[in-house]
């Protein structure tokens, strides 16, 4: 992880990112909605806008890997 293992207010977003990569949300959900979705939970979190959009852009880099493994996304 580019920041270590998350907590606090990091955690909590990534507990919700993770389960939604994990399940593909009953197959509902694109990768780049989950990681969407991550960065408004951030926000939402009081996570300060620098950190917020280095984890968005990690998880957008870094994330393609470890979704594509368990779907056939296009967006992977």
């Amino acid at each position: 992880a580019v920041f270590g293992r998350p907590s606090g207010k990091v955690a909590r977003a990534a507990v919700i990112h993770d389960f939604l990569y994990s399940t593909k949300y009953l197959g509902s959900i694109t990768r780049k909605e989950a990681d969407e979705i991550l960065l408004e939970a951030l926000g939402k979190s009081g996570v300060g806008w620098f950190k917020r959009y280095s984890f968005y852009m990690a998880v957008r880099v870094g994330g393609a890997l470890s979704y594509k493994k368990k779907s056939n996304d296009p967006e992977g």
